[in-house]
């Protein structure tokens, strides 16, 4: 099967708000690239809706418009959405880079150094928080 996408794609596991026709919710990042999202969240959404987002990288907002192109019902209450951007701000694709960059070598580090066995998906979770990691294999303060 031949990959059909433009942008490489990059598993952050981060909290993404959004504002549709409902409101605004918290959704879960499950994947970004320079071309759109992936997302999970507890909210149905229409294929072909329009939203609004802010994803948050390196301490910045960045606010973008998006459209949903497929909805995939996952469970219980929760959805698996893609959306396509309209238009990226400026700076978003050199940030997301960086970001990607820094979430990488948090990922070697708590690998390699720390012992920790974690998933790239993972390693983002705690890179957002902002803690180090520690020998014991827990983020945090000792």
């Amino acid at each position: 099967m031949t990959e059909r996408r433009k942008h490489k794609r990059y598993q952050i596991s981060y909290p993404v708000e959004c504002r549709n026709g409902t409101g605004y919710h918290t959704l879960t990042l499950v994947d970004v690239s320079n071309g759109g999202v992936a997302l999970t969240g507890p909210e149905k959404v229409r294929e072909n809706q329009r939203m609004n987002l802010r994803i948050f990288l390196k301490n910045r907002m960045y606010s973008m418009r998006a459209v949903v192109v497929h909805v995939r019902h996952m469970g219980e209450n929760l959805y698996n959405i893609g959306a396509k951007f309209f238009k990226t701000p400026e700076g978003f694709h050199r940030t997301l880079e960086e970001e990607v960059e820094e979430i990488t070598q948090f990922h070697r580090e708590c690998n390699l150094y720390h012992h920790k066995d974690l998933t790239f998906k993972n390693a983002s979770k705690e890179y957002l928080k902002g803690t180090p990691p520690t020998e014991t294999g827990k983020s945090g303060k000792q």
